[in-house]
């Protein structure tokens, strides 16, 4: 935690005070850098509170203060309706227009999750009629589709959409037996076909990358990614947990490209999990005494600048994040919406500082690993509680909550753990403030038994290895 130029240190959670001659604050915050470290159940329980009070006050404070902007209402996730599954928050970033029939074909799949939740076979009826609805639009549509395919991936769109085709034509069969279980599984299918058709219409790459980091290593569109963990200890028994994780280049291609590049590396490989706390998982710390990944040709740490894109920009803001910039409200294409939401972690006061470590969100609500510091600015509310949160007198009682504060430089990546309904989408502690560049699709529960001093036996990059440039 840092105060009036001053960072402050201690080697375990604990309460402390730093002062200043200009700002006094009184600080609950993490030690710098406790390799191997969990947070015991109370401390579980004081956060949720803190973070639940937070988050209140602070979609409050926020609306008020800061700046309103309205990006176009189909590609937001709003607070009221957040997509939590990260293969479908994959499908809306793909950079394709809205309003073409596939996106429609696409909304009818997915809007059988919540069919679902009716109990009993009522819900065969509203499953029955997205999943018609769905028919008629390829059978309408398919030349249109054809036609919206960027010429090189013209083939593989066309195959998509053949087994887009059967597969749907299976789901009814399912829906004629009243098979209410096979739903999910065929839904699923289904709209991994879709997002197969989307991804062939991406035309080119969207967006120029900025002269100062174009040099850097980038991933230029999408990569799919194996990650296996030896889990020491679990209520099965020790296990091998195998992790599916998609980066997204599209809307962050330095983020992403640099974390595959130190994949590719093998940088990762033999790392131990450095925090799991029921927020995050954290990794990405080098034994020895740098904090970050340091590059073999400058001799120096690599850091990675901060990156994120929302709706209303072609391209991410670089530098700055969304707190900077006074837009809080807006949700970036990449939220920490999904259970393994995954990021980068970084210096509270530095956005260009993350390195090597990343974590991992188990659902949306956040802890930072050793450089995630969230701050949530709390009108006429001291909510300092619990072992995360710093207060500051501004004017008014101005609270910036932290969870978890990390000297990070371009290697330390976390995974979050929660989908919190105390942090939606548009008022979380996370959005915009730290960089998210990939999601686990596959293989999430994994996330919540693994343990501090679980290794990583390898990452490796399974599919588009090919989008990855100046590595």
């Amino acid at each position: 935690m840092q105060v009036a130029g001053r960072r402050c240190f201690q080697p375990e959670w604990q309460y402390h005070r730093c002062s200043s001659s200009s700002t006094n604050s009184t600080a609950l915050s993490a030690s710098k850098h406790p390799k191997h470290h969990e947070s015991s159940a109370p401390f579980f329980d004081v956060v949720g509170k803190a973070v639940f009070s937070i988050a209140t006050a602070a979609s409050v404070t926020v609306t008020s203060l800061a700046l309103q902007f309205a990006p176009p209402a189909e590609a937001r996730l709003t607070a009221g309706d957040p997509i939590k599954n990260a293969s479908a928050i994959l499908r809306y970033a793909l950079p394709i227009d809205n309003k073409k029939p596939i996106r429609k074909l696409q909304g009818e799949l997915e809007s059988i999750s919540a069919a679902l939740r009716i109990p009993g076979s009522k819900s065969l009826g509203p499953v029955e009629k997205s999943v018609k609805a769905a028919r008629n639009i390829l059978n309408k549509e398919r030349a249109n589709i054809i036609k919206d395919f960027a010429p090189e991936k013209k083939e593989n769109g066309i195959a998509a959409l053949a087994s887009l085709e059967t597969a749907l034509t299976e789901f009814q069969k399912l829906i004629d037996e009243k098979d209410k279980q096979e739903v999910p599984l065929k839904q699923r299918e289904a709209l991994s076909y879709v997002g197969m058709v989307e991804e062939a219409m991406v035309q080119g790459f969207p967006f120029e990358i900025p002269k100062e980091y174009a040099d850097r290593p980038l991933l230029l569109g999408r990569a799919t990614l194996e990650m296996r963990v030896k889990c020491k200890e679990t209520p099965e028994g020790p296990q091998t947990a195998n992790l599916t994780i998609v980066l997204d280049g599209y809307n962050a291609p330095v983020s992403a490209g640099q974390f595959m590049d130190l994949v590719q590396r093998g940088f990762y490989n033999g790392m131990e999990i450095q925090r799991q706390d029921g927020f995050v998982v954290q990794t990405g710390d080098p034994e020895g005494p740098d904090e970050g990944f340091r590059d073999p040709k400058s001799g120096e740490i690599r850091t990675v600048p901060f990156e994120v894109r929302v709706p209303s920009e072609k391209a991410p803001i670089y530098d700055f994040n969304l707190e900077d910039l006074g837009r809080v409200n807006e949700t970036p294409v990449l939220p920490f919406n999904a259970y393994g939401t995954l990021a980068w972690a970084r210096n509270e006061f530095d956005n260009n500082s993350a390195s090597s470590q990343v974590v991992e969100a188990q659902v949306v609500e956040a802890q930072v690993v050793e450089a995630l510091v969230v701050e949530a600015l709390v009108v006429e509310a001291q909510v300092v509680e619990a072992q995360v949160v710093e207060a500051q007198v501004v004017e008014a009682q101005v609270v910036e909550a932290q969870v978890v504060e990390a000297q990070v430089v371009e290697a330390q990546v976390f995974f979050l753990l929660r989908e919190s309904e105390l942090t939606p989408s548009g008022s979380n502690l996370l959005d915009g403030r730290f960089a998210v560049f990939g999601y686990v699709v596959e293989g999430q529960d994994f996330l919540g038994v693994m343990k501090v001093g679980d290794n990583i036996e390898y990452i490796k990059v399974v599919d588009g290895a090919e989008n990855l440039k100046n590595a």
